[in-house]
């Protein structure tokens, strides 16, 4: 059995109703496994990822800065989509936008991030 069919036979036991298949031949950077007596332990890769970055003006109303926030949206998913990206990355260290975020369709996963 190849690395792929090992994969999707993880995924399927232990992921499936928590991602999509990753497809690691597509949007990767690299994609590698850690193989012992030809099985894999595990899989993984590193995937491009379409991040949206803004700048907001905090001085303004926060109705007239939510109203910005769902028309620069609008314009990030059809870019983000019309790319071929099946996701949109934002990172904040404000609470009061990440309820925000949350509104517009943001799920509440914890992201990690490692500094290089």
């Amino acid at each position: 059995m190849g690395d792929i069919e090992q994969a999707e036979k993880i995924w399927k036991k232990f992921y499936e109703q928590e991602m999509p298949f990753p497809n690691f031949l597509d949007k990767f950077l690299c994609a590698f496994s850690v193989i012992e007596n030809d099985r894999i332990i595990t899989i993984g890769g590193v995937r491009t990822i379409a991040e949206a970055i803004l700048l907001t003006d905090k001085s303004l109303s926060t109705r007239m800065r939510v109203r910005a926030l769902g028309e620069m949206f609008e314009a990030i998913q059809f870019v983000t989509a019309r790319s071929g990206y099946n996701n949109i990355n934002v990172f904040t260290h404000d609470g009061n936008w990440s309820k925000h975020l949350k509104k517009i369709g943001f799920n509440s996963e914890r992201i990690l991030s490692l500094q290089l």
